[in-house]
């Protein structure tokens, strides 16, 4: 009986140290990925064939998204979905941004299969949460973005 307390006060322990670091660097990194950058898996092929360039690959683009620097037309940038009110990001480029900086127009890549601007209007800037860098994975597709 003795072994079986004992199993289980290393298991114990070893989940409250697994506890412990992660009360330590769990709210550093939520500061990190809302103030400074996030990765983000892009789904879809609106941004073929920048983003996705294989449609018949079984591996998603993921994507560094720099949340310190000013977008401007040409950027890939990633944004809140203007159409479904939830958490959902969409990813898009920057076609133009009105002349008081306070809307931004967004097409996809692939225009034939990309809900952008041309169907919800240019955005309020405020949407767009920072600028796509770099391709980080797959491992065959780093690269930093244009």
């Amino acid at each position: 009986m003795s072994g079986y307390r004992e199993a289980f006060r290393t298991v114990l322990t070893s989940w409250s140290r697994a506890l412990q670091w992660t009360s330590i660097l769990f709210p550093p990194l939520v500061a990190f990925s809302d103030n400074v950058a996030s990765i983000q898996i892009v789904a879809g092929q609106s941004m073929f064939p920048t983003l996705n360039p294989d449609p018949r690959s079984m591996f998603l683009d993921m994507v560094w998204v720099s949340k310190t620097r000013d977008f401007r037309p040409g950027d890939v940038v990633m944004l809140k979905d203007p159409i479904h009110q939830s958490p959902t990001r969409i990813i898009k480029r920057v076609s133009e941004i009105t002349s008081d900086g306070s809307r931004v127009f967004v097409l996809g890549d692939n225009r034939d299969h990309s809900t952008d601007s041309r169907n919800f209007g240019p955005v309020p800037s405020v949407m767009v949460e920072g600028v796509v860098t770099r391709v980080i994975f797959p491992p065959w597709r780093i690269s930093k973005l244009d």
